[in-house]
């Protein structure tokens, strides 16, 4: 740790010598290298699982795992040189191949983030934070879904069961059972023909309006919606046979985070030192990809949506 005296004599150092010392100890930063890196995608399911091995260098056995999780498989991000000579030997061994910016891909990561909606005839409505915007199936290229996972980092709050606290009675140390954890989640991407970005649905934020005939939670209504709604349009929900990676989550946002908070307060609150961890940037970035490969498929570009103006008149 930097002084701003000398340790053995306790003089005073000058200025410049303290901020030398604390240029020094600073993390040497590395230059971003998003701009000449790409993705190198392999499509599973257009060849045999033994000449997908042979062409990957891999057994059997793990190219049918990967295939499990999905007929496209990240096989790699890799400098732009590399990524197109492996891809263009791929394609020479028979091995359908693909390739995306990783800029394009981080870009298109950061999805709009719809907070409210409603179902109008054979169109979604959703409000948006810079206004609303109606959907039909026609106007989608893609639907990915996914679970997402929630856990705690450090300390683990323990919950008390009252009753099963027995060990004290007969003078041996009480028992807990059980350990707080978050609650789950769920998030739907709507990828959009004229637009990369895509449209982020999150049914525990996400408000339907008074609709007295349902009684399905915000998930199963959602759901239910989008399936009605969206027949014809591809449907990938193989994020969730990914390995979780989790990092720290968000805060927590929305018109139905605050009863979700109130939900359950005995069996979700966080010790002092917990941080919530979740899989959310996973998916957001899977979903990327995934939705750039379609439109890379379909030979579309990327455009804007118009944005209808918010009110009860729009």
């Amino acid at each position: 740790m930097s002084r701003p005296s000398c340790l053995y004599c306790g003089a005073p150092l000058s200025p410049d010598a303290v901020a030398a010392t604390l240029r020094a100890a600073e993390p040497a930063k590395e230059p971003p290298q998003t701009g000449n890196r790409l993705l190198l995608i392999v499509d599973l399911g257009s060849v045999e699982a033994e000449v997908a091995a042979r062409v990957l260098n891999a057994s059997i056995f793990d190219v049918q795992q990967w295939a499990r999780r999905g007929s496209f498989h990240l096989r790699r991000i890799a400098p732009a040189e590399s990524a197109r000579a492996e891809a263009e030997g791929m394609t020479r061994e028979g091995l359908s191949a693909h390739l995306l910016g990783e800029a394009d891909v981080r870009a298109a990561a950061t999805p709009v983030v719809a907070v409210a909606g409603g179902v109008e005839g054979e169109s979604l409505r959703l409000r948006l934070s810079e206004g609303e915007l109606r959907l039909t199936a026609a106007d989608l290229l893609l639907v990915v879904r996914g679970p997402i996972r929630r856990e705690y980092a450090g300390p683990r709050p323990q919950v008390r069961w009252g009753v099963f606290q027995v060990g004290g009675w007969f003078g041996l140390p009480g028992l807990e059972f059980g350990a707080a954890s978050p609650g789950p989640g769920y998030r739907f991407h709507l990828h959009r023909r004229r637009d990369a970005r895509p449209l982020e649905l999150d049914p525990g934020a996400f408000e339907f309006g008074a609709d007295p005939g349902l009684v399905d939670s915000s998930e199963q209504r959602l759901t239910a919606r989008l399936a009605e709604l969206t027949i014809g349009v591809p449907l990938d929900d193989s994020f969730k046979r990914q390995t979780p990676a989790l990092a720290p989550a968000e805060p927590a946002g929305g018109p139905l985070s605050a009863v979700k908070a109130l939900a359950r307060p005995s069996l979700e609150l966080p010790g002092p030192n917990s941080q919530i961890l979740d899989n959310l940037a996973q998916f957001r970035f899977y979903s990327a990809w995934r939705g750039l490969l379609e439109r890379q498929r379909a030979g579309l570009t990327a455009a804007s949506d118009p944005v209808l103006p918010s009110g009860p008149d729009s």
